[in-house]
């Protein structure tokens, strides 16, 4: 079996739907208008009412203004939904931003509420069908699974929200989210994914940590800071440090194989959510 004959659904998207959605994944109506009642003031709140997200796909169902082809030079960016940018104008995006300095097609592969094995996937499928130039990864969560089950890929994580839940005091729970399992799973990844890049004659840059402190939603609001629509999502500034850390990574060309000894794939993981 070979990677391009891999079935990889809608990217979680509805199809039925075109190629233009108002509300994907965690971001819903219900969830926006729980949190309207809940907080009327919020400057987030507020700015979305007035100013809606459109989500915008490609015929590939991934969050990116032109279709993949083979012919033109650009950028890949593998992630979850920080990534992806669920709740997020596409230009707020941390991938966009950078991709924007840099310059060249805007590959972004991300894919809300996955880690490294879903990235890995996604990954193998296109680096033998896209021109790329870089491959850009921000993974924070080393806690996210995924395999093949009833005809389609499937996840499997410990969160008390989204698809793919974990009984977290069942077998399979103990088996996965652990330090030691989480640790051989995601470094493979992260040098598979050099390995490939690396005899290619590409860059591969990852980084893994917030690229903020602790901020409340409240805080954000009084200091008219917009977070992701559903107050989840890590806010517009953060985007704007990530996009700075991976530029000096770029400019550095501090790629994953100069990274790896100094790298704690932990690092953006709250304790609470493994074993």
């Amino acid at each position: 079996m070979k990677f391009s004959d891999q079935e990889f659904g809608k990217n979680y998207l509805n199809p039925k739907k075109g190629h233009k959605q108002l509300w994907v994944g965690m971001d819903t109506l219900k969830r926006f208008e729980k949190n309207k009642t809940k907080h009327p003031d919020n400057f987030s709140i507020k700015h979305y009412t007035e100013h809606p997200i459109v989500y915008s796909v490609n015929n590939d169902f991934y969050r990116t203004p032109d279709d993949f082809n083979s012919n033109e030079l650009g950028n890949m960016y593998l992630g979850c939904s920080h990534t992806f940018g669920s709740g997020l104008y596409l230009e707020d995006i941390w991938a966009y931003k950078l991709n924007s300095i840099i310059g060249g097609k805007f590959w972004n592969l991300g894919i809300g509420g996955t880690g490294f094995i879903t990235a890995y996937r996604v990954f193998m499928h296109y680096i033998e069908k896209l021109q790329v130039s870089n491959v850009f990864m921000y993974v924070q969560y080393p806690f996210r699974y995924e395999g093949f089950m009833d005809n389609r890929w499937q996840r499997l994580a410990g969160f008390s929200f989204g698809e793919g839940l974990l009984d977290l005091f069942s077998p399979l729970a103990k088996f996965l989210l652990n330090h030691r399992t989480a640790f051989l799973i995601s470094t493979m990844v992260l040098k598979s994914i050099s390995y490939e890049c690396d005899k290619r004659g590409i860059n591969f840059y990852f980084y893994n940590k917030a690229p903020g402190g602790k901020i409340t939603i409240e805080e954000m609001s009084e200091n008219k800071q917009r977070c992701g629509r559903y107050l989840i999502q890590m806010p517009t500034l953060y985007h704007d440090k990530l996009c700075g850390t991976f530029y000096e990574l770029y400019k550095s060309k501090k790629v994953f194989k100069t990274q790896e000894k100094d790298l704690d794939i932990f690092a953006g993981t709250p304790k609470k959510q493994y074993i």
